[in-house]
């Protein structure tokens, strides 16, 4: 059980505190506040209060702020070297002692029911997920000496990350560095809340207890002190700030909050230990009052955001006489968006017992604020009352303080809050013997407060390490970390941190993670005896990437009893990344590669940093217009455009997250060149021997012009198309391809044509080439006769036999002399030279007919030849000649249908039909009819010679004379009518 009987002490000397005969000495300095004007002009509005008394209004009252005070840092630090030291006595300031609320009248200690933060190996969890980055020293005791000649002790640890900036204020400094540590200014504490409002000068008697934190949803910094009050230690006030911007090292809104308890008959009262939250609707401070008699109780002031923020007064609500909450209650710094009548949230310890967590809401209307008249109560494990701390050299051990909440904060409806505990080496609250920190995760997203999980941090050796003074963040992605100070007695007082990912066990976190060793000992025992540190520390979440935790952690640096403070930042996982082995072609936009990993995160729009993916390397590199989409932590996609004249080759893949932390796949990504395009050209045909007509096609490329690129083409039957015989023609983007098959070859083959780029890169189109065989001659000729050699075979000696007066009728012709022959013999040989004929056909390759009138459609079956063959290349061109040989007379006085068909054996692309006829002993003496008559004898005998060529028409025997013979031939012949050869006309 706790109890405290403290009051206000007076600044002590040295010598009265610490029996060290160190030549190293504190001093205090003593301000002679005289009247100075900074040259502004500032107006007062008076006071107004709507309730005084504890009774009226439900224990509210209501007060107007006064118009700010503004101020500048330049003057701040000018004020500070004004303030001259009035003599060299050797003091150090010690802050009011930290006042603690009436002893737990009952003071069970819970039962702990089963505990997820009681590890099975309490010391081999995983370790911290957070890395730290950058890690710098902030203000000692010593720097407070060698710059204001004064001190304080404990420091009250307070610290915020902004923008551009860390603030530090702590009891004495305020001290403001860049994100690399490099300090840009250090004020005294009271000069930076200096204020005059009504010709008072405040802080009066000097300030305590300061509060910072980075108002992100705002911009803005907020700051508060307690000042001591006139006389010291009496109705005392609270001093706000706020920020002019974003940037500390500018101008500031002073306001006055006339927050303290008036004095009552006899009784006086002390404000102390006050706390500072926020959310969009308003600023809350929490106090605690103690009575100089009588018991301590809360209060909570509320006042609205907006007027404060554009140095407009406003009205402060507070409300009194709050007993339900142990301590000052803890108001919540809300992260996420807040509606005008959500709830704010403030937590505290249970006021009964050492556990539990009291909350209580406020909600707006109108501008009023309206507060729960009494606690609602969260059931919590139970622990026991926190235990000093040995330290290496400290002979009094580090006074820890109590149980108290020490901050909370809310994200995504889940508020987070930590207090050191006293446990068991089971993390457990039955005989406590060392010192751990509790955290909490409460889900404040209805009215009503639940536990969504809790956690301790305990050394479970037997001479364990204690924690105390926690201080707890959490940041877009979920991830909490938690630093703190901690010691044992064979260790001086060090800093640490540890941390947890959202995906971790529910109660869970990781190791301890050391950010500084303490390097000496510490003991500057107060006027009660106490080994002070704290009074608390503070940890915050980066506003430039909703990633990054920053914590500010005291330790014992080294010296005579000096205590430290240490900047740490902590940064979540590093991202990983998969390859994601893609590409795309130069030239093309809106190009979407999809990215796998771990870790990814984006805090969205209005974040300084935010998830980035960008492609290296290639000169000239020829990406540009990037986008990142962010899906979830292992999902994410970035689309780009690529320039035509990107260099090909790989990119490497380089994801970097908001906070600076980046992965690469080297040659996750690759730029091709465009493969040229190419119209599609459609199959063709032909016939051998015989070139396409000039076939057009056109060509492009998107990095080079059409008049660079080159066409070229193949065979893919070099026999039948030999590649020099594809012929190209054009120009630009317009070209012709002209393809000649060789003579006498048919079939089909796959013409490919190429166009190529300047790069080498080549696209194709193919299409097939069908040569056909083609019917290059038709003849006729005397098989057996003297032309020759009387042979009865087909042979090469019937070429000597063709009858070069006669030509076969063709579809739609009308038969003349030309057509039939008076041969003897009848029709008895026939040749056809076919180009590109692929074989010997046989009789089903051909179709016969015979008759006599204009219908072929109604002609009878001519009989079978005797024999087909064929002589490769003896035929016209090259062509193959085909034989036909009947036996004699075996087709005569009558005309002969020949029909080559178009099959595979011939090759041919259609049916190939022509007629000739036979009129024995016919010499053509008419033009109008084919009759064989006397006049035909008459002939014959009047032209005899021993010597007639192949085309005499006389010759009917074709033995190479006219002779009697023939006109016997003739004679017995004769035809003339129906019976006669007809001079057809054939379809």
């Amino acid at each position: 059980m706790k109890s405290s009987t403290f009051g206000c002490s007076a600044p002590l000397p040295l010598s009265n505190l610490s029996s060290s005969a160190d030549a190293w000495r504190v001093m205090l300095r003593q301000f002679t506040r005289t009247s100075w004007s900074l040259g502004l002009v500032l107006a007062f509005l008076p006071i107004g209060v709507a309730g005084e008394s504890l009774q009226r209004m439900q224990g509210r009252r209501m007060l107007r702020l006064r118009a700010p005070f503004v101020d500048e840092m330049a003057v701040m630090v000018a004020r500070d070297q004004a303030w001259a030291p009035q003599s060299v006595a050797e003091w150090i300031v010690r802050e009011a002692p930290l006042l603690t609320p009436e002893g737990r009248r009952s003071a069970p200690t819970k039962d702990v029911f089963p505990f997820a933060a009681a590890l099975e190996k309490p010391f081999e969890p995983p370790a911290a997920p957070q890395t730290i980055g950058a890690s710098f020293q902030a203000i000692n005791l010593q720097d407070q000496f060698d710059d204001f000649s004064s001190g304080s002790i404990p420091p009250d640890t307070m610290g915020a990350i902004g923008p551009n900036h860390f603030m530090e204020v702590i009891n004495s400094s305020v001290a403001i560095y860049d994100r690399g540590g490099t300090q840009i200014s250090h004020v005294s504490l009271d000069s930076f809340f200096a204020a005059t409002f009504d010709s008072v000068s405040y802080p009066r008697n000097g300030a305590f207890d300061p509060r910072v934190l980075y108002d992100r949803r705002s911009g803005r910094w907020l700051a508060t002190t307690l000042e001591f009050g006139s006389p010291s230690g009496k109705n005392n006030h609270v001093i706000l700030a706020v920020s002019a911007s974003e940037d500390p090292t500018g101008g500031w809104y002073k306001y006055l909050l006339e927050v303290g308890q008036a004095k009552s008959g006899s009784t006086t009262y002390f404000s102390d230990y006050e706390t500072l939250g926020a959310d969009d609707n308003g600023v809350y401070i929490g106090l605690r009052i103690f009575p100089s008699s009588g018991t301590s109780f809360a209060k909570i002031a509320a006042m609205q955001k907006g007027p404060l923020l554009g140095g407009t007064a406003s009205t402060v609500t507070v409300f009194s006489n709050i007993t339900d909450m142990y301590s000052t209650p803890q108001p919540a710094y809300n992260f996420d968006a807040v509606g005008a009548g959500d709830r704010a949230w403030f937590v505290s310890s249970s006021h009964t017992v050492f556990g539990d967590v009291h909350y209580r809401r406020l909600t707006w209307s109108g501008g009023t604020p309206t507060l729960d008249t009494s606690s609602a109560i969260l059931s919590t494990p139970g622990y026991g009352d926190p235990l000093n701390a040995p330290a290496s050299g400290s002979l009094t051990a580090i006074n820890v303080g109590d149980d108290r909440l020490q901050m909370a904060v809310i994200r995504d409806g889940a508020l987070w809050t930590c207090r050191h505990v006293g446990l068991n080496s089971s993390g457990g609250a039955s005989s406590a013997d060392r010192t751990g920190c509790e955290w909490l995760e409460l889900d404040v997203s209805t009215a009503t407060a639940s536990l969504t999980q809790s956690g301790r941090l305990y050394d479970s050796d037997a001479s364990p390490r204690y924690y105390f003074y926690p201080s707890i963040a959490v940041n877009g992605q979920g991830h909490a970390a938690m630093g703190f100070s901690g010691s044992k007695g064979t260790e001086f007082v060090g800093a640490y941190y540890t941390g947890r990912l959202a995906s971790d066990t529910a109660g869970t976190m990781g190791s301890v993670v050391q950010i500084k060793d303490g390097e000496a000992a510490y003991e500057r025992p107060d006027g009660s005896g106490r080994n002070r540190w704290g009074d608390y520390s503070f940890t915050s979440l980066d506003p430039n990437d909703d990633m990054t935790i920053w914590t500010l952690q005291e330790y014992a640096e080294s010296g005579s009893d000096i205590w430290g403070t240490w900047v740490a930042e902590l940064l979540a996982p590093a991202p990983t990344l998969d390859d994601p082995a893609a590409s795309a072609y130069r030239g093309q936009t809106g190009v979407t590669v999809a990215l796998t990993g771990t870790g990814f995160y984006d805090p969205g729009a209005g974040f300084a940093g935010r998830l980035d993916v960008e492609l290296t390397g290639g000169s000239p590199n020829g990406i540009a217009n990037y986008a990142v989409t962010y899906t979830s932590p292992t999902q994410a996609q970035v689309s780009f455009d690529l320039a035509t004249t990107a260099a090909l080759g790989s990119r490497d893949v380089v994801l970097t997250n908001p906070d600076g932390q980046a992965v690469s796949v080297i040659g996750g990504f690759t730029v091709l060149n465009n493969t040229p395009t190419i119209s599609d050209i459609a199959d063709q045909t032909t016939e051998e021997g015989t070139a396409t007509p000039a076939l057009a096609f056109t060509v492009g490329d998107v990095e080079t012009s059409a008049a660079a690129l080159s066409v070229s083409g193949s065979s893919s039957d070099t026999t039948l198309v030999p590649n020099a015989n594809i012929v190209f023609g054009g120009a630009g983007s317009s070209r012709t391809v002209t393809v000649t098959p060789a003579a006498n070859q048919s079939g089909a083959a796959t013409i490919t044509v190429t166009v190529t780029d300047a790069e080498g890169d080549f696209a194709t189109d193919t299409f097939v080439l069908t040569v056909n065989a083609a019917v290059r001659g038709r003849f006729l000729f005397y098989n057996q006769s003297k032309f020759d050699n009387n042979n009865a075979a087909a042979n090469a000696d019937d070429d000597g036999a063709v009858a070069t007066d006669k030509s076969a009728l063709l579809p739609g012709g009308t038969a003349t002399f030309a057509h039939y022959t008076s041969y003897s013999r009848g029709l008895n040989g026939v040749m056809v030279d076919v180009g590109g004929l692929p074989g010997t056909p046989t009789v089903s390759d051909f179709e016969f007919k015979v008759g006599n009138d204009n219908t072929p459609s109604g002609w009878s079956a001519a009989p079978a030849p005797s024999s087909i063959t064929v002589r490769a290349g003896d035929g016209t061109g090259g062509s193959a000649r085909v034989t036909l040989l009947w036996a004699n007379n075996a087709i005569q006085k009558q005309w002969l249908q020949v029909t080559v068909k178009a099959t595979a054996a011939t090759r041919l692309a259609a049916d190939d039909v022509f007629y000739f006829g036979n009129a024995i002993g016919e010499s053509g003496n008419s033009a109008i009819d084919a009759s064989v008559t006397t006049a035909d004898e008459l002939k014959a005998r009047a032209n005899v010679t021993l010597n007639a060529a192949i085309d005499n028409v006389q010759d009917f025997n074709r033995d190479d004379r006219v002779s009697s013979a023939d006109q016997l031939i003739a004679r017995s012949n004769i035809t003339f009518g129906s019976l006669a050869l007809q001079l057809i006309t054939v379809p």
